[in-house]
């Protein structure tokens, strides 16, 4: 259960730098598709346990950014979510994978085995193996977080009974799909709904939309354009280092790395009433909040961290000051940076809860770096 709630903390993680994109898709669907009626608590189960089922296709995302960061360790995500990410996928297993982003520029591929996975870059002629990813609590989004049957499995992970009613179904890429909404039921919350659309006899996810309060467009939406329950051949997913390519070992010091390092701090149990998720524990400085679709998280930024965004912040249009820091809202995320320059701890909150929720937080921690 608990890695199906990573992503959700690398959305945050992402939003240090980023925003949620804003994602404009449409699938075309026939009319008059009928399936065999489920529940909607039968149908978020079929989903959840799809996870171990193969599948192959081609998805497409498309989002822009709302704030100018850019940076070595932010290039790749402003890449992903800054524009069209088309995805082509091979899945056999979930240590069994191959999922390339092909761009304007060229194509980078990732392939997961037993002992890690591979990432090779065409255009830099690079291949980086990364032993064991799976085991990091806390990272920045890949390409494959983007594909439908892993966002729409995470999101679904923790919604109740009371939150989940069944759509209509739909032709969704040459498949009969069943729909699933959720309806957060915290008043918090900044997510109006979220719409999963899976494959009828498997129950994969093929479509996920993510809508936030007051838009009538989806803040998100991830696609199959094709799709394919056949499993893909072992060939497909293998990978070996081309011969004249370069090879490294990832290091593993990324942003989040950085932050649980030198945070110079540890995320309180509680903020704002919302407990800590127990669903992962032992993440160090960054705290996540909250259940479902509706979370924040609280990191404490290191020095250059700190400045550095701030520096960007200030001059990013939309973006208020006031006395708890520098705010924004894009679609359903809301962000704030605590305090000002070189004035104490720094503390970045976001999250898809108000700005107030955000706001009330800040004056908690403000409190507890003095106690601190």
């Amino acid at each position: 259960m608990r890695r199906r709630w990573r992503w959700l903390v690398l959305l945050a993680a992402v939003a240090l730098v980023t925003s949620l994109p804003a994602v404009v898709g449409a699938i075309r669907h026939s009319l008059g598709v009928s399936a065999r009626p489920v529940s909607a608590a039968e149908l978020r189960q079929k989903i959840l346990r799809s996870e171990d089922l193969p599948y192959a296709g081609y998805a497409e995302a498309v989002g822009g950014l709302a704030l100018p960061v850019t940076g070595n360790q932010f290039t790749s995500v402003t890449d992903l979510l800054g524009g069209r990410s088309q995805l082509r996928v091979w899945w056999r297993a979930r240590d069994d994978w191959r999922v390339d982003q092909i761009n304007l520029v060229g194509e980078t591929d990732v392939r997961a085995g037993a002992t890690g996975t591979w990432t090779w870059n065409y255009e830099s002629n690079l291949a980086i193996f990364d032993l064991n990813p799976a085991a990091q609590q806390v990272r920045l989004p890949v390409a494959g977080d983007l594909l439908p049957p892993e966002l729409g499995r995470r999101l679904l992970s923790q919604a109740t009974p009371d939150e989940l009613t069944t759509l209509s179904p739909r032709r969704i890429a040459g498949h009969i799909a069943t729909g699933l909404r959720l309806k957060p039921s915290d008043p918090q919350t900044t997510i109006d709904s979220v719409d999963v659309w899976a494959d009828q006899s498997t129950g994969i996810p093929i479509r996920v939309d993510i809508h936030a309060s007051g838009s009538a467009n989806p803040a998100m939406t991830t696609a199959f354009l094709d799709f394919s329950t056949a499993k893909p051949s072992a060939s497909t997913t293998a990978f070996s280092p081309p011969r004249g390519g370069r090879t490294e070992i990832s290091e593993r010091n990324g942003l989040t790395d950085v932050i649980n390092r030198f945070g110079d701090a540890e995320s309180p149990p509680t903020l704002n009433g919302v407990r800590r998720n127990s669903l992962l524990p032992g993440i160090g400085a960054i705290g996540v909040y909250g259940r479902g679709v509706t979370e924040f998280i609280a990191a404490p930024l290191p020095g250059r961290t700190a400045r550095s965004l701030r520096a960007q912040l200030t001059s990013a249009p939309g973006v208020a000051k006031s006395p708890s820091g520098l705010s924004v809202s894009v679609g359903p995320l809301s962000l704030l940076l605590t305090g000002r320059a070189g004035q104490g701890r720094t503390w970045l909150l976001i999250g898809t809860v108000s700005d107030k929720a955000l706001v009330a937080a800040a004056v908690e921690l403000a409190r507890y770096r003095s106690a601190g």
